[in-house]
């Protein structure tokens, strides 16, 4: 067990996190993601950088994260706040 521990990607567990979070919460502030998973602020502005780069999430206009349309093309389907991601995008072109 150890051993399996010692083997895992930290940043990837972090990452992976802040997703659940986003998926759980809908649409919710970096802020709200630290206090939520402990991971600290300024990883959690890291990770959402890198995130919203492959569109993993999408930024509101109010600066709140949802998850984004990498995420539901890779599960080949939608969850609950799909259509404020596609809204999102709309918004900023």
């Amino acid at each position: 067990m150890a051993s399996e521990k010692q083997s895992m990607v930290r940043s990837l567990q972090r990452g992976l996190q802040l997703m659940n979070a986003v998926g759980e919460q809908g649409p919710v502030h970096a802020k709200q993601l630290a206090r939520h998973t402990g991971v600290p602020l300024a990883t959690v502005y890291h990770l959402l950088r890198t995130l919203l780069h492959d569109r993993y999430v999408v930024r509101l206009g109010d600066g709140s994260y949802v998850l984004g349309p990498a995420l539901h093309a890779a599960h080949g389907g939608s969850t609950r706040y799909a259509v404020a991601a596609m809204d999102a995008k709309r918004c900023e072109i």
